[in-house]
Formats: C-alpha cells, sequence, structure tokens
C-alpha cells in the first residue's frame, strides 16, 4: 500500500515537471520566455557588456502578452533607452516598432504585474524593477480604447 502511494506522488512530481516546461503554463502563468530560453550566466553577462560599453544607457528587455493574438511573429526585442528617459519614451519606441493605432492603448507592466506609470524616469524603473541578470524586463498589453 505505501509502495502505491509512493509511485503515485511521484507520478504527480513528473506530471507537474512536464507541465512546468510546457509553453502553455509559461503562458498562463505570464512568465517572460526570455529568461527561461537563455541561462543566467549568458544573461549576466550580456548585461555587464551592454552595461560597460553605454553606462548612459538601460538594457530592457519588451515582450509581448501572450493575449496580444495579434503579435504573435513578435515575442520579444530588446532596447537601450538613456536612463533620464521617462517611461513615455519606452512607450513610443514600443508603439512605432509594433506600428500600433492610436486609437489602441498599451499598458507597461514589470516582472511583478506592476503598472509602469509613464512619469517615473527609466533609471527609477531599472533600480525599482530590474532582475538580478542586470536586465529589466517589461510585459506590454494592448487595449482597444474608443470601442
Amino acid at each position: 500500500m505505501a509502495l502505491y502511494y509512493l509511485n503515485s506522488g511521484i507520478n504527480k512530481i513528473r506530471k507537474a515537471i512536464q507541465n512546468f516546461d510546457s509553453e502553455e503554463y509559461i503562458q498562463t502563468k505570464h512568465i517572460f520566455s526570455f529568461k527561461y530560453k537563455y541561462p543566467l550566466f549568458k544573461r549576466r553577462d550580456e548585461s555587464k557588456r551592454l552595461l560597460t560599453k553605454y553606462p548612459d544607457r538601460i538594457p530592457i528587455i519588451v515582450e509581448i502578452n501572450f493575449r496580444c493574438k495579434e503579435f504573435n511573429d513578435i515575442s520579444h526585442f530588446k532596447i537601450l533607452i538613456p536612463n533620464n528617459f521617462s517611461v513615455s519614451h519606452i512607450i513610443f519606441h514600443i508603439r512605432r516598432k509594433l506600428q500600433i493605432n492610436p486609437s489602441e492603448s498599451i499598458y507597461l507592466f514589470s516582472e511583478d504585474n506592476t503598472m509602469f506609470s509613464p512619469s517615473i524616469t527609466v533609471q527609477e524603473a531599472y533600480t525599482t524593477y530590474k532582475n538580478i541578470d542586470g536586465l529589466l524586463y517589461i510585459s506590454v498589453s494592448k487595449e482597444n480604447v474608443f470601442g
């Protein structure tokens, strides 16, 4: 009887691990896929290289929310923004890169699903929300504003 419970427990753990590795789990839990495509040491080396080469700029990884079906061809992209710019400049760059209509609004979220205020500087956002690898991860979500 104890062996049965042990085997069923092991099967549950295996199933949980398989579900965790699946793309569906990553999308439903809103996990940044860039972090899972590249190991920590590569991301950390890349951020150190960018910060030493461009000391006045902030490295940002922008990922599209999986619910935005219009941007299936773009999963993420990287930008370097001067640290004295505001978050509204990031919004401007994202709107230009993704060619978003003026009637559609976009919202920026951090890793802990905190919405960025457009008035804060990129340096403030970086010091508050940066990851341990030295990169700032931003999730973009789109919403129709005028019906």
